[in-house]
């Protein structure tokens, strides 16, 4: 638990979704990288430190996914990062916790729109669909433990 490792499966999904980014047919977007955690406090003294609570979690987990990114080429002045902590679960945390909560979601937003906080309702270009990924969410979940 607490980790922000991304697995060696993710980097490589993440680095076909950066070809997805890097295309032509994505230009007019930009990437938000969201991470999340389950209900269980971070209490590893080393994960305390690094991260102090869960929200520092998330956000880390969303940095590694946008580091990763960023050596596939992706720029970073189209990225942003935020963590959601606890509070936006997929799934009822039981008292383990729940492993699908622990994750990071990738959301392309027109440029036009960043900022707005309005999210875009129109489709993603085609070419996001070639690559294999569960909706937003890449992976789901990004092999966090």
């Amino acid at each position: 638990l607490g980790s922000t490792q991304v697995s060696t499966e993710a980097v490589t999904i993440l680095g076909q979704l950066a070809g997805v980014i890097n295309s032509q047919s994505a230009a007019a977007y930009e990437v938000r990288v969201v991470g999340h955690t389950d209900n269980l406090p971070v209490r590893n003294a080393e994960n305390v430190r690094r991260f102090q609570d869960n929200w520092g979690l998330s956000a880390f987990r969303a940095i590694a996914v946008k580091e990763v990114l960023q050596s596939a080429s992706v720029s970073p002045n189209r990225m942003m990062i935020a963590g959601y902590s606890e509070f936006r679960p997929i799934v009822a945390n039981g008292p383990k916790g729940a492993q699908e909560n622990r994750r990071v979601e990738i959301y392309l937003v027109s440029a036009a729109q960043s900022g707005t906080g309005q999210e875009m309702t129109e489709s993603l270009p085609e070419a996001v669909a070639e690559v294999d990924v569960q909706a937003d969410v890449v992976p789901a979940p990004a092999e966090f433990k």
